[in-house]
């Protein structure tokens, strides 16, 4: 599959499944505990008190063949996946759920959620990254990467 050429055909499908899932978590999520809102704080969300986080046994996948062919072709969403964020909504691995690591990394990527104000606009500007630079390597990532150094690293830095 060529992810990038594909993109513009899957983009509207992945934002719908996206918000289906974010909503399912806003309804069914945990609220973050104080230690969490913290940290959500400290990494740059706005509105830590919407968060909410489903702990499940696999974080889902898109039923569509083609946007889950995309999502394990791209590496961002496949069976070793533990985190996912949908805007205020982040899905984790049961056996992560006392990850603080993890938990950081996903509230910066709320924290780029609020930047672009909703699930489409965000994902217009993330999925091409991880189609262009790899998963690992696209900027969003890096950026969530670079603030679970500076709070695990128990830093005084806020991360803006």
């Amino acid at each position: 599959m060529d992810l990038l050429s594909a993109l513009p055909s899957l983009l509207p499908q992945a934002c719908k499944w996206a918000e289906h899932h974010s909503a399912h978590i806003e309804r069914f999520g945990e609220r973050l505990a104080p230690r969490g809102l913290e940290m959500a704080r400290r990494v740059g969300v706005l509105d830590p008190e919407r968060v909410r986080i489903c702990f499940v046994p696999e974080i889902p996948r898109p039923d569509d063949p083609a946007l889950s062919e995309a999502c394990e072709a791209s590496g961002m969403l496949g069976p070793e996946t533990l985190g996912l964020t949908l805007f205020y909504g982040i899905y984790m691995n049961t056996g992560c759920r006392h990850e603080e690591r993890m938990l950081v990394h996903e509230l910066r990527h709320v924290a780029q959620y609020e930047m672009f104000g909703s699930i489409p606009e965000y994902l217009a500007v993330y999925l091409p990254q991880i189609v262009q630079h790899g998963y690992l390597a696209s900027p969003f990532e890096q950026d969530a990467a670079a603030a679970e150094m500076v709070i695990i690293n128990n830093s005084d830095l806020t991360f803006q």
